[in-house]
């Protein structure tokens, strides 16, 4: 693997971290946030029986227990510990305190492992919901930056979403992309082609993913058809998710990188 894609690939992770790992409030804000949310009452339950983590596969990750207690941790690679400890429910917010950190407190974590043991203050989330996502509707926040997704609390079908300037209507068909499918940048044939490829040893000489490795699913469709080769059909916006040291090209130019979820098109007649 080149040195120049290690550089990238640390800068990835580093903005993952400091977006999912790292806290910059403080306990003395912790009376404060303590909001309601009416559509939706947060439970011990609630927490235990939905998935929390971020709208891709990658990035920060937290999972509740009935016992009162959590554990925390970055789907990535990166050297950051994985910390656990309790928390409390109040109104539609929880309070979480850390206590171990790969099962260590603090100042023993620091001790071992050295810079890789980062301190995290308590703090407080709240449930929110948001009616503009594609892919889920609610999710725990804090001072406005959305900590963690319930990955559990898809859209539902025929919802109504804007994407890209496209009003799009969202479905949870399951299809897949025929042979030869193209992956397109815009809803119209002769748009510009996606092609992903490994960085293993260089991104310019890795070798290429079939779309199977890389396709999530259908997020949404066009509410207009569009032709290709003759066949109307309307067009689907699908979920794109790079493995690591991999990206995504348009004219042979690096356009996505891993660890980036990519949204774009493939007509309805390229689908099965």
């Amino acid at each position: 693997m080149s040195q120049t894609w290690k550089i990238t690939v640390a800068v990835i992770i580093t903005a993952v971290v400091v977006g999912g790992v790292v806290y910059f409030w403080q306990a003395n804000e912790l009376t404060e946030n303590w909001e309601n949310n009416d559509s939706v009452v947060l439970t011990k339950e609630y927490l235990v029986s939905n998935g929390w983590g971020q709208e891709g596969r990658y990035g920060s990750w937290i999972k509740f227990y009935t016992d009162g207690t959590f554990d925390e941790g970055l789907a990535a690679e990166t050297g950051d510990l994985p910390t656990s400890g309790s928390f409390i429910i109040k109104n539609n917010s929880v309070m979480l305190k850390t206590e171990k950190y790969i099962g260590l407190p603090f100042n023993e974590a620091k001790e071992k492992y050295g810079e890789n043991a980062i301190y995290v203050p308590d703090q407080v989330l709240t449930l929110r919901e948001f009616d503009n996502s594609l892919f889920f509707t609610h999710y725990l926040e804090r001072n406005g930056i959305i900590r963690y997704w319930n990955r559990s609390s898809k859209v539902s079908e025929g919802s109504e979403r804007m994407f890209d300037s496209y009003i799009l209507i969202t479905t949870q068909k399951d299809l897949k992309p025929k042979i030869n499918s193209t992956v397109r940048s815009r809803p119209y044939d002769g748009s510009a082609s996606y092609s992903f490829n490994s960085c293993d040893p260089t991104c310019e000489t890795g070798a290429p993913h079939t779309l199977a490795e890389v396709y999530e699913g259908v997020l949404a469709r066009t509410r207009f058809k569009g032709s290709v080769n003759g066949v109307e059909d309307y067009w689907y916006l699908v979920n794109i998710e790079l493995p690591y040291y991999s990206v995504a090209k348009i004219n042979n130019e690096i356009v996505n990188q891993a660890m980036d979820s990519l949204l774009a098109w493939i007509h309805g007649s390229e689908l099965e």
